[in-house]
């Protein structure tokens, strides 16, 4: 080759590093977002009667032990990353005995129930986390922190907590991961 084409296509390259870069930043910030919106007000999601409804639902389903729902959109594509992240952390854990149960947010049976209904309106994003043991909400909020849903994910939320088992249950609103935000949420 001659220096000629060899200096276009170094100048190409000098043009377009900006480009890629951008585009490059644009694909992280769509995989890393915060759970709740920042343009939204963070009280407006988990609000007072939250628990109450999340009891109400609770007393109405099987649970006997400690087990992590796990709220999910079928659309979302952080879906089958957090859940794997999830069983991961939960096959390490100390109490493996805990359950996991996927409830997915258009799920036409659950669409009856105003309790499960009100819970969903309360939450910004999918996955969401609730962690119990014997109907007693411990925890709720995103499943997973960190960079990226797929590569780099800091830390599994939720499993601490429930085995800590704390007097009031830990609501979690501010953690950057990779969650989609819900109708009402955006």
């Amino acid at each position: 080759m001659k220096d000629s084409t060899y200096d276009r296509i170094l100048v190409l390259l000098v043009l377009l590093a900006p480009f890629s870069m951008i585009v490059l930043s644009k694909w992280r910030a769509s995989l890393e977002t915060s759970y709740v919106p920042m343009q939204g007000e963070y009280r407006e999601f988990f609000d007072a009667p939250f628990e109450k409804h999340v009891a109400g639902w609770l007393a109405r389903q099987a649970i006997s032990g400690p087990e992590l729902i796990l709220i999910v959109a079928s659309d979302c594509p952080c879906t089958q990353a957090t859940r794997s992240s999830l069983q991961k952390a939960l096959a390490e854990a100390s109490r493996p005995e805990a359950r996991l149960t996927l409830r997915y947010i258009d799920d036409p049976q659950a669409a009856a129930d105003a309790d499960w209904q009100a819970v969903l309106a309360a939450i910004p994003a999918t996955p969401t986390l609730l962690a119990v043991d014997q109907q007693r909400l411990l925890y709720a909020g995103p499943v997973t922190s960190g960079n990226f849903c797929t590569t780099a994910v800091n830390r599994v939320l939720g499993l601490t907590v429930l085995e800590a088992r704390p007097d009031n249950p830990v609501i979690n609103w501010f953690d950057e991961g990779c969650y989609c935000h819900l109708k009402g949420a955006s």
